[in-house]
């Protein structure tokens, strides 16, 4: 979790492009995506049924994709904040 609590540090806080309100929300729903993943691979140890591991395969799959993209949403986030951050120093 300290790896996704940089972008919203308040040393930054002035420079992000969310408010705090939207931050809060996208750090909770990257928090239960990642839940969500380790969940469905926690879930494929136990299945034998060929029928439930596709099942599980896809759970896995789409939990995976979710987490990655709002990831990605948070970094691209930091970054325009640093962006931010330097075009004001100028």
């Amino acid at each position: 979790m300290k790896k996704m609590m940089w972008w919203f540090t308040k040393k930054h806080a002035d420079y992000l492009v969310l408010n705090r309100d939207e931050q809060l929300l996208l750090m909770e729903e990257i928090r239960k995506a990642h839940l969500e993943w380790s969940t469905a691979l926690s879930m494929f140890d136990n299945v034998v049924d060929p029928d439930e591991i596709d099942h599980i395969i896809f759970l896995i799959n789409a939990a995976e994709k979710r987490y990655m993209t709002l990831y990605k949403r948070a970094k691209l986030l930091h970054k325009e904040a640093h962006e931010v951050r330097g075009s004001d120093v100028s």
